[in-house]
């Protein structure tokens, strides 16, 4: 008896196929021809006409059809068992179809497969290319070959443009890059650690009713100031053992904040001298641990057009020695440091320079009138804030180019925390608002006071324990993810006082209050929370 091919079952009625010499179940075969049209194992066309008989000697009986199984004739036992032969004939029929399918859907998902390896090796190749170029770009660029001034980037809605360099000391791009990345990775390990160590641990939980905190000031630690103005900033180092003052009259004054100094008393001061038609604002910042003054540098006689004029020159508060910026900008307003490295970013509004070590690595132009620029914790990004509808820009000093835009109507000022994740903004009428730099969104928002008072700093700890914003403050959670949505006020806090400065001092957290006094100066406080 021989088998059928399809079914791989004996065969009463055994054909053969003229296309793949195969013997098949005479009805199998006609079935699945007149089903597919085609021979089942070579899958060449075949009509019925492609079949020959062969000659069985044996005994035969004919496979009944549906109507004749269900008819008296055939109730009987062989009858039915031929009638579940031909039910398995059906089974096997289509089990062979089904393998068939699913030995062509693997071969069609290999094929793909192997041409999705094939896309991935020419997208790496091509990837690589890319950044071969950018590097020979780079490279062009440093050594002044090629000038990027008139490139405008679109899609970054930003311009940039390189200095012209002719000193072969000014470290170039590549070198710059290398030494920013090397300590972000420093400044992220450091920085992790430290905030780990720190996560609610503030002092601020040890106080039995942080919902009235008292500010009663100790005369003690009073610093009298006479004739020297408002204060208008207050900058302390990372220790929080010193801090720069800045007075609206152009005096500066370097002060020790530290634990270990029984009050307040003046380390060094300067006095820069502003013209009436002067605008320059009033410009200090931290670098390297190191107190700095920006300044126009004095001009004596007089000068003709031919000389070139440095405008600018950097103060050192506390030894005084004077270095002359070297820049190409005109009417500077803004100065932000680096954490950690001897560079810093000085804006005029529409466009600003990278400097380090006081060497031009490159301008950089905006689209709308910068506010102000602030360094991430760990050194890579920077904030762009516009005086306009245009929001903020979180933007790359590697890269060059716009990695998220924050949506935000004039923005007075913003501030990391101390984990890098979280970004303070606040906003006309005593707005202020938590973006999560990871969610890409707004987390938290409240509205701390609507008046228009000259008491208008935002102030933040170190723990990311206590808001202070416009004389009124609100406590954080333990874990540092959101401030109550109870806004308080300071008790005892005089009417004419404004809250300048914050620090920790040993299990402390300490206010630094400044309070008109009679000599049409300043009195200072430092007051710790109670």
């Amino acid at each position: 008896m021989l088998l059928c091919s399809l079914s791989n079952t004996p065969t009463l009625n055994p054909v053969l196929s003229l296309k793949s010499h195969c013997i098949f179940d005479s009805k199998s075969l006609e079935t699945f021809i007149k089903t597919n049209g085609k021979d089942p194992i070579s899958n060449e066309p075949m009509e019925l006409s492609d079949i020959i008989t062969i000659s069985n000697n044996s005994n035969t009986t004919l496979t009944p059809n549906s109507n004749e199984i269900v008819s008296n004739n055939y109730s009987s036992i062989p009858t039915m068992l031929s009638a579940f032969q031909s039910a398995w004939d059906s089974l096997s029929l289509e089990l062979f179809q089904l393998r068939s399918d699913l030995d062509k859907t693997r071969k069609e998902l290999s094929l793909s497969l192997y041409r999705q390896d094939a896309a991935i090796k020419v997208a790496v190749d091509a990837c690589k290319e890319r950044d071969e170029a950018r590097q020979a770009l780079a490279k062009l660029v440093d050594n002044n070959i090629i000038s990027t001034s008139n490139n405008n980037h679109s899609n970054n809605k930003i311009d940039e443009k390189n200095s012209q360099q002719e000193d072969n000391n000014i470290p170039n791009f590549s070198e710059f890059t290398d030494l920013i990345r090397t300590e972000q990775e420093s400044l992220l390990l450091k920085h992790k650690k430290e905030n780990k160590e720190r996560k609610g641990k503030s002092p601020i939980y040890k106080l039995s009713d942080v919902s009235n905190l008292s500010l009663s000031s100790d005369k003690n630690e009073s610093l009298n100031l006479k004739k020297s103005g408002k204060i208008i900033n207050f900058k302390s180092n990372i220790e929080n053992t010193e801090s720069i003052i800045t007075f609206e009259s152009g005096l500066f004054e370097l002060i020790d904040i530290s634990k270990d100094s029984k009050k307040l008393k003046v380390i060094s001061k300067l006095n820069v001298k502003i013209e009436s038609n002067e605008s320059i604002p009033l410009l200090s910042f931290w670098n390297e641990n190191k107190p700095f003054i920006l300044s126009h540098i004095s001009q004596r006689g007089r000068k003709s057009k031919n000389d070139k004029v440095i405008p600018y020159q950097l103060t050192n508060l506390k030894s005084k020695e004077t270095v002359i910026l070297n820049t190409e900008l005109s009417n500077i307003s803004i100065v932000a440091s680096h954490p950690s490295l001897p560079i810093l970013i000085v804006s005029n509004g529409k466009e600003f320079e990278v400097i380090y070590n006081n060497s031009i690595i490159y301008t950089q132009e905006v689209n709308g009138e910068l506010n102000d620029i602030k360094f991430h914790p760990d050194g890579l990004l920077i904030t762009l804030s516009y005086k306009s509808d245009i929001g903020i820009d979180i933007y790359d000093l590697i890269d060059r180019t716009i990695k998220l835009n924050i949506p935000f109507e004039n923005p007075k000022d913003v501030n990391f925390a101390s984990n890098g994740y979280y970004l303070f903004i606040t906003g006309n009428e005593g707005i202020l608002k938590l973006f999560d730099l990871r969610k890409n969104e707004f987390i938290q928002e409240s509205i701390f006071d609507k008046s228009k008072n000259k008491n208008s700093l935002f102030l933040i700890d170190i723990f990311t324990s206590i808001v202070i914003y416009n004389g009124k403050y609100s406590i954080f959670d333990s874990k540092g993810k959101a401030w109550s949505e109870k806004i308080n006020d300071f008790q005892s806090l005089e009417q004419n006082s404004n809250i300048v400065g914050i620090s920790n001092d040993g299990n402390d957290v300490i206010l630094y209050i400044s309070i008109e006094n009679e000599f049409d100066g300043i009195d200072l406080y430092k007051i710790a929370l109670r």
